[in-house]
């Protein structure tokens, strides 16, 4: 699918939000689908750095401050959008 969505948005940024399995429980918990699934389902899907195999995707850390990730953000959607 994400193949699929690459081939048909060629011009499309992607960033990875890594966090550790620490901080995605913690996050999970102020979620909505908290009451849905719990840690060991959760445990079952993480995987550190799952990312796609052709590196197309920015990692952005754990730690990375709101306003240096807007921007990040802002500055890659820049550089792939049209002249």
């Amino acid at each position: 699918m994400l193949r699929a969505l690459r081939r048909d948005h060629p011009r499309s940024v992607w960033f990875y939000l890594e966090t550790s399995w620490e901080e995605t429980l913690r996050r999970h918990q102020r979620r909505p689908q908290r009451q849905e699934f719990g840690a060991k389902e959760m445990r079952e899907w993480y995987r550190p750095l799952d990312l796609l195999p052709d590196g197309c995707e920015t990692v952005i850390a754990e730690d990375s401050p709101l306003d240096a990730t807007v921007r990040q953000v802002i500055h890659e959607a820049a550089l792939t959008s049209p002249s």
